[in-house]
């Protein structure tokens, strides 16, 4: 298809007409199912769910005609890109599904391996980051297949910086970036290429991530390399097409520059003009993107983070409003965490204007929502949140997790 320069639906349907016409299923139907893989990545990076999940079921009415040979390498693939949808979509209990049937295949190469990479990140989703990562390090000693490899060192990096160990997540993310530029100049599938892109861009988002945790803290150098960072993976995004990722990456250029602004407030420095319009520009951008996809948990952080920048510029009835919607965002999505943390910082803004009973309201909400997580996992959350409270929280108040 590269060399005719034939789009992925064109070939799909180009190829869909000469099994109709030859009845010879068995030749055309393996690269039938490639092209619905590869259709599948374009609607799941927009977050068109319904769009994805009937080209997988395509691809999984295709496999029937696929000869002997091809079917279990095939199946393991649409399993797993069912499986990579169910946890971009947060849904544990679909993904436990997928890991089940992945499981009960006939001995495909790789299938266990596949299924202990999505076990590990249903964990994940659970809460049970500590148990996840312990699981991610095994899967990444026990293969060397291209997308389980890179998909397990960017996820391990991505918890070992929700757990908070520096060391780790540097260590670990380096060696991702180097893995997935290697394997970017060997020949691949365009399906197993274009993931490769695309975590790629991931690891770029979470190694600037990671820098943004010195960035917030004043340190100019750090946002520097953040914002390198994610401009980076933007341009990957802009290439692929993943609205979803550069929603990601919009959000956390808003962060960026909203945190330093809150810095140099906190620190008695005047407000940077040119800053400030970084930050509503990226935020404008974001709210475009988000309000393009069915994408609930972009809802809330975009929420969050317009109320951080009315709450820098001390438009407090403004930020309460929009605090309040991310806090609901996260209730109906079930994170609690991130609905506690959003407490929390309502309770930091109803301080700044005086409103003493309301802010210990919002405070003692917020106690209890974590205790109650802590009693649940018979530990104190591991996480952190998400989408950080705007700026240091004030002494009496109690850091989330």
């Amino acid at each position: 298809s590269a060399h005719l320069s034939f789009s992925a639906r064109l070939m799909r349907s180009t190829l869909e007409t000469m099994v109709r016409r030859t009845g010879q299923a068995h030749v055309f139907a393996p690269t039938c199912v490639e092209l619905r893989l590869r259709q599948s990545i374009s609607t799941m990076i927009t977050s068109d769910w319904e769009g994805t999940y009937q080209e997988l079921r395509q691809a999984t009415r295709a496999l029937a005609d696929c000869n002997a040979s091809a079917r279990p390498r095939l199946e393991l693939q649409v399993l797993d890109a069912l499986a990579r949808t169910a946890y971009r979509r947060r849904d544990a209990t679909a993904l436990r599904n997928i890991i089940l049937s992945i499981r009960a295949l006939n001995a495909p190469v790789n299938a266990a391996i596949t299924a202990d990479l999505w076990d590990a990140m249903a964990l994940n989703l659970d809460g049970q980051a500590a148990a996840a990562r312990a699981a991610l390090q095994k899967v990444c000693l026990q293969t060397d297949a291209p997308t389980i490899t890179i998909h397990a060192w960017h996820y391990l990096g991505e918890l070992s910086l929700q757990m908070n160990l520096p060391r780790s997540t540097q260590e670990v993310l380096q060696n991702a970036l180097k893995r997935a530029t290697a394997l970017q100049t060997q020949p691949h599938a365009p399906y197993t290429k274009r993931l490769l892109n695309l975590v790629c861009a991931d690891i770029l988002r979470t190694t600037a991530e990671f820098h943004g945790k010195k960035a917030s803290n004043g340190d100019a150098q750090a946002r520097t390399q953040q914002e390198r960072l994610l401009l980076q993976a933007l341009e990957i995004c802009r290439q692929e097409g993943d609205l979803q990722g550069e929603s990601r990456l919009y959000t956390l250029l808003t962060r960026m520059w909203r945190q330093a602004l809150f810095w140099a407030k906190d620190n008695g420095q005047p407000m940077d003009p040119q800053m400030l319009e970084h930050a509503q520009r990226c935020w404008a951008r974001l709210s475009a993107l988000t309000n393009a996809m069915d994408d609930r948990r972009g809802l809330a952080l975009l929420e969050w983070e317009a109320g951080g920048l009315a709450e820098l510029i001390q438009d407090f009835e403004a930020a309460t409003g929009h605090y309040l919607k991310a806090q609901a965002h996260f209730e109906a999505l079930g994170e609690r965490f991130n609905a506690a943390a959003a407490l929390n910082t309502l309770g930091e803004v109803a301080a700044q204007q005086g409103l003493h009973q309301q802010a210990l309201d919002h405070f003692k909400a917020h106690r209890e929502t974590m205790k109650q997580l802590k009693d649940e996992r018979h530990e104190a959350p591991t996480r952190q949140p998400t989408a950080p409270t705007p700026r240091a929280l004030p002494p009496h108040t109690p850091r989330p997790g």
